[in-house]
């Protein structure tokens, strides 16, 4: 399995592919998100981007910005954050990314069941014309699974990827875990969605709600049960590690030594 690192997009994106290097990880997973690592900033530095991540002998796969309104109830809102979307995708194809993860959205101001399948449809929307327009450029569009709003569960990620036959899966196991005390989540994902699956985030936390992004180790996640889980289906591809704690060094070397000792 290779394993990577995910920038912040708060700081330089040269130091952070040295971050990566550093850290001997096989690739980055550029977030292209304001303020330091905008589309428009990518495109312009997209020559030396790749001559350094070249040099670094680093592969590089990127992320959408979290935040974007996809599922935005109001149509002029939606299409003002695809047309930001369609450039992460033109950056992620000058990179040589070929694949892009990308957050569904749930507007954290709308209250009430009745309203989830507008939202949902929006989603819809938006991710099929993003991921039809990232196709063409050579980027497959991968839909990770949040666990909140109104896509708290597996089945509305299923119910999504089935309506979007290109939409493919990135596993984000804190975001699987964060509840409960079992695999139960975590298990369901991957029995429902291993066809699709194409990419891990993988951090810990105390699974008590709270998405802490720690070190893989120091939280309550049961990583050799994940071990299990992914072996099953010999998913053998990449995963992110994306922590965030203050040391980053740190907490890249410490989740590497964890995840090869549970992993071993």
């Amino acid at each position: 399995m290779k394993f990577g690192y995910m920038n912040n997009p708060y700081l330089d994106v040269f130091s952070e592919i040295d971050v990566a290097k550093n850290a001997g990880l096989d690739f980055l997973e550029l977030t292209i998100e304001w303020p330091m690592a905008t589309a428009d900033y990518i495109l312009q530095e997209k020559e030396k981007l790749r001559s350094r991540l070249e040099e670094a002998g680093l592969e590089v796969v990127t992320h959408a910005p979290w935040y974007i309104e996809i599922g935005h109830p109001y149509a002029r809102v939606r299409k003002a954050a695809i047309e930001e979307l369609r450039k992460v995708v033109d950056a992620s194809a000058e990179v040589e990314s070929e694949l892009l993860t990308v957050h569904p959205h749930t507007p954290r101001w709308v209250h009430g069941k009745e309203f989830k399948s507008q939202i949902v449809e929006a989603n819809i929307e938006s991710l099929a014309e993003l991921t039809d327009y990232a196709s063409e450029r050579g980027v497959v569009v991968a839909i990770e699974n949040v666990d909140h709003g109104f896509f708290k569960s597996v089945k509305s990620l299923v119910d999504i990827t089935n309506r979007i036959p290109k939409l493919m899966f990135t596993l984000d196991v804190g975001h699987a875990c964060i509840q409960g005390s079992d695999m139960e989540k975590l298990r369901s994902y991957v029995s429902n969605l291993y066809h699709k699956l194409v990419h891990l985030h993988i951090h810990d936390n105390l699974r008590d709600g709270s998405d802490l992004h720690l070190a893989v180790g120091a939280g309550e996640i049961d990583w050799r049960a994940v071990y299990r889980e992914l072996a099953e289906i010999g998913y053998d591809e990449r995963a992110c590690i994306e922590v965030h704690v203050g040391d980053i060094e740190w907490g890249l070397k410490i989740s590497l030594e964890a995840i090869r000792f549970f992993w071993k």
